[in-house]
């Protein structure tokens, strides 16, 4: 099991600086995301409530307000999320590639490690099953504070 654990590691560590990349190209585009959602509705309303002589209640009554969903369509919020997922198919395949067919196999270095052949291809799985679900997790952290985000700069009515 220890050596099971330091392969783990040891896979978890040649994605690290790449993971912390996309999660923090993650973070930057949602939350621009939300300004950007909230910055065109407002100068839009504002654009519509000028040139109709609108006032707020009745701007409101007509074309509908703003929701946190409306955020969610663009590419600013989807394009990391897809991003990130073809950069762990690319992760898979580049690695399987690199230790099979790259200059100085390195897979016949981690075959002639004592450890049983199991615990070298489950350690390949779990990393990146666990790189995935610290890619949800982000993304589950990050709603509410998107949200939190989206209320304090919408204005009220």
């Amino acid at each position: 099991m220890k050596s099971f654990v330091k392969l783990v590691n040891f896979e978890i560590n040649r994605f690290a600086k790449i993971y912390w990349s996309l999660v923090a190209i993650t973070i930057l585009s949602q939350f621009t995301s939300v300004f950007l959602t909230v910055h065109r509705y407002i100068t839009q309303t504002n654009e519509t409530m000028y040139h109709q002589s609108l006032p707020k209640l009745a701007y409101v009554k007509h074309y509908g307000s703003i929701s946190f969903i409306d955020c969610f369509g663009t590419v600013w919020f989807m394009g990391p999320i897809a991003l990130c997922a073809a950069a762990m198919m690319f992760y898979i395949f580049l690695i399987w590639y690199r230790d099979w067919y790259g200059k100085h196999t390195f897979i016949y270095r981690l075959l002639m490690l004592p450890v049983e052949r199991w615990n070298l291809y489950l350690a390949k799985a779990a990393s990146i099953l666990l790189l995935v679900f610290g890619f949800v997790a982000v993304q589950i952290v990050l709603l509410p504070v998107e949200h939190f985000f989206f209320n304090a700069i919408t204005p009220g009515i």
